[in-house]
């Protein structure tokens, strides 16, 4: 079952020292002035002038406007964008079309990247199982510190024997943390115990009545009191001497570990006992503790198998019991993981909370963001020297590349490439040529908003795009195909490594593991474009790529659209000013690279919609010393144009609005295909490869969808299923794939195969 990824890249390379001196301007000579993109005056050695372009949809497009949210029994459903109650492309998606291409093709900084984290759900094996109690506090400076105190000690790993267990060399790192009889290395553990799944226990003033487990909390706080088994100590070798008192899972391979997972009850599986009033509690048998409720504000979500309850001893002399420093670089990890569920999340209820305490201090209601608040409890992991290196909301979590200890981002990645490829900001020496063309803001820098402080730096663009507007010269059919539900746009994102990177200098494809990635290793693949189905699969009519085969199922996840048909053509204009021969060029190749180049527009491009063919119809220039010292601009008869080309095969097909670029005189001085062919000479042989590839219409051999493994039939289900099966090495056969940098020569898109 041969198919194409939706999606491939155009390679992003590093600036050659010829391009940066010739191509990209430098700050200096940007601050003085010495160059043609000011906008106050023109240039007499630019051109200034429009474009008019033509174009058709080669298969349906949908550009939405207004969006209305759905639920769990109706889909979202979005209006394509109008211009008078008729379907129009907004100048917008147009300029970001051709602009991305101008982009790619010159080398120029990403002027539009997100700085995401690269965060992914971690494995099992880098579970975390220790707990610890934060403490928020200001020191002497007035700085705001944050320390740990551990509660509950980890999983512990080793072998039983006889009553006995040895735990191996991996507790070493926890062991100062939780020893607290001086340096005979003697200790009390400390382990947690799983409480029952119910989340109640017996008000003890009225038995007809329960009261609901609540979690710790430091400014109400709340105990509970359970019969836990005695006698357990460790010895200084690391021996628990008694194992009766703790559950054990037993591994019955002589290869495997035994794992202590918690302690027991006396009694076997019972509930916590509420308050110290209780007449069942009796303070010589049991022990103090807090409670640990992982439940969020969405009990539904969380797997009913799970045991999100924990009892974690908490004597009164654990007012004693030793903190250490929280390092601000495991604080700010932390944050940003949440802070990345949170916004991902649309009810912005995630990472869930534990049941009955804050997200925040904040005062603002809609502030979601989850902050550490002192009490608040929290797994966490530790380094070989016994450092603390990681915190998290609950055992599997999330992570993603470090670099010295912070977690690394989408601009940590394409800086190890050339830090000029950044978004422009105070640190970059050039600015690149599409920077000069379509303008850029200043990126913020240290999280504060420049504009803020008055700091922030902008160049206003050279182009600006009208409308695409329908042609309606006797077109009788209707613009607007049947409304329809949409499948369900699930993509993998970042860091996804087989799609997204590469190792370094590699031209091959290589599997790559989440937890390999790392800054300087590994490149990104590029700027993505997405990938042109197959005609025949655009034109069929009863079952399109794009339409949903459950219209009653995940319908939260979708959105009803009308899209307009293929076939329909649109006329646009770009108007552009003091623009030298190689920028005007570079905007030639970004409306068309090549006669067979085709775009993708608008939303759902990696289910078929979205191919356009954008042809190029007349450019026309302005000569400005004719037109204010030789001609009187105020005749009614001037025409405003002194040179043009013209295609001659659409040039009568023009509207009657642009009826001075159709009477444009046509001259032998400007030709479009010769600016475009000449800049191309310019563009990277990899990257010209790929734009080549990725604008071929007929590119595409085999379908075109997101991954599916072998035998899956239903695109909607189980997207993580290819996967899976990729990452497990050798299972049933599979052969690990991922996909391969596009370089010159490459003949054809990869295709993959289901696994």
């Amino acid at each position: 079952m041969a198919f194409h990824n939706p999606y491939h890249f155009v390679p992003t390379n590093k600036p050659g020292a010829e391009s940066l001196e010739k191509k990209w301007l430098s700050k200096d000579q940007f601050e003085n002035n010495e160059h043609n993109g000011t906008h106050d005056r023109y240039h007499p050695q630019t051109h200034s002038g429009r474009i008019v372009c033509k174009l058709t949809t080669k298969s349906p497009i949908f550009v939405g406007a207004k969006r209305r949210d759905g639920d769990a029994g109706h889909p979202a459903e979005a209006d394509h964008f109008e211009l008078g109650s008729q379907p129009a492309i907004p100048a917008t998606s147009l300029r970001g079309v051709i602009s991305s291409i101008a982009e790619a093709a010159s080398g120029s900084a990403l002027r539009v990247l997100e700085n995401s984290s690269l965060s992914y759900r971690k494995d099992w094996k880098e579970s975390l199982s220790a707990l610890g109690m934060v403490f928020v506090e200001q020191n002497e400076a007035g700085e705001t510190v944050y320390r740990l105190q551990p509660i509950a000690l980890p999983t512990l790993a080793g072998k039983e024997r006889n009553g006995r267990f040895s735990i191996n060399h991996r507790f070493s790192c926890y062991h100062k943390m939780f020893c607290h009889d001086g340096e005979n290395g003697l200790l009390q553990p400390r382990l947690k115990v799983y409480t029952p799944g119910n989340t109640t226990v017996r008000d003890p003033n009225d038995n007809r009545r329960s009261l609901p487990f609540m979690t710790y909390m430091a400014d109400k706080p709340e105990y509970f009191y359970m019969e836990l088994r005695r006698d357990r100590q460790f010895t200084a070798d690391l021996q628990l001497a008694d194992t009766r008192q703790v559950k054990i899972k037993l591994s019955n391979k002589k290869d495997r570990d035994d794992y202590i997972i918690g302690q027991r009850a006396v009694g076997g599986n019972r509930s916590p006992i509420y308050h110290e009033d209780d007449p069942r509690v009796d303070k010589t048998t049991m022990v103090r503790g807090i409670l640990r409720v992982l439940s969020g504000g969405r009990r539904s979500d969380m797997p009913p198998s799970k045991k999100h309850e924990l009892f974690i001893p908490y004597p009164e002399e654990a007012v004693n019991w030793r903190k250490f420093p929280l390092p601000n670089n495991v604080v700010t990890n932390f944050h940003t993981l949440a802070d990345e569920r949170t916004k991902a999340e649309k009810e912005k209820c995630l990472p869930f909370e534990p049941l009955g305490t804050l997200r925040n201090t904040s005062t603002d209601p809609d502030d979601r963001k989850f902050r550490l608040k002192t009490g608040d409890i929290v797994y966490f992991g530790v380094d070989d020297p016994g450092k603390i290196d990681e915190i998290a909301m609950s055992s599997i979590w999330r992570g993603g590349p470090l670099e010295n200890g912070t977690l690394t981002g989408v601009h940590d990645f394409f800086k190890a490439i050339d830090p000029e490829l950044l978004p422009y900001t105070k640190e970059r020496s050039y600015l690149s040529p599409a920077e000069m063309v379509f303008g850029f803001v200043e990126e913020c820098i240290g999280g504060k908003a420049e504009e803020e402080t008055g700091e922030s730096f902008a160049f206003k663009s050279r182009v600006r795009f009208s409308h695409g507007l329908p042609e309606m010269n006797g077109d009788k059919n209707p613009l607007y195909l049947d409304p329809v539900i949409l499948k369900i746009l699930a993509a993998p994102k970042p860091p996804s490594p087989n799609f997204y990177f590469k190792r370094k200098d590699s031209s091959t494809s290589e599997h790559i593991q989440k937890s390999e990635i790392k800054v300087g290793d590994f490149h990104p693949q590029g700027r993505k474009l997405y990938v042109h189905h197959r005609a025949f699969e655009i034109k069929n009519v009863n079952n399109p790529p794009w339409k949903t085969i459950h219209e009653t199922k995940h319908l939260k996840q979708k959105v009803r659209i009308r899209p307009v048909d293929h076939g329909k053509e649109f006329w646009f204009h770009v108007d552009f000013e003091n623009l030298d021969e190689y920028q005007l060029g570079m905007l030639c190749y970004g409306l068309q690279p090549s006669p067979d180049f085709h775009h993708k527009i608008g939303m759902g491009k990696s289910l078929g919609l979205g191919s356009v063919c954008i042809e190029p119809t007349v450019l026309a220039l302005v000569d400005r010393n004719e037109r204010y010292c030789e001609e009187d601009p105020f005749e009614p008869d001037q025409n405003r144009y002194h040179q043009s080309w013209r295609n001659d095969k659409l040039v009568d097909e023009l509207p009657q609005e642009y009826i001075r670029e159709r009477e444009a005189k046509s001259t032998p001085k400007i030709d479009f295909q010769r600016l475009r062919d000449d800049f191309a000479e310019h563009v990277e042989p990899d990257v010209k490869r790929a734009l080549d590839l990725l604008g071929d219409l007929q590119s595409a051999q085999s379908k075109v969808h997101t991954p599916l493994a072998e035998n899956q039939a239903d695109i909607e289900d189980e997207t993580f299923k290819w996967f899976v099966n990729n990452d497990d090495k050798g299972k049933n056969g599979v052969k690990r794939q991922a996909l391969a940098p596009i370089v010159p020569g490459t003949k054809q898109l990869q295709q993959f195969d289901g696994n």
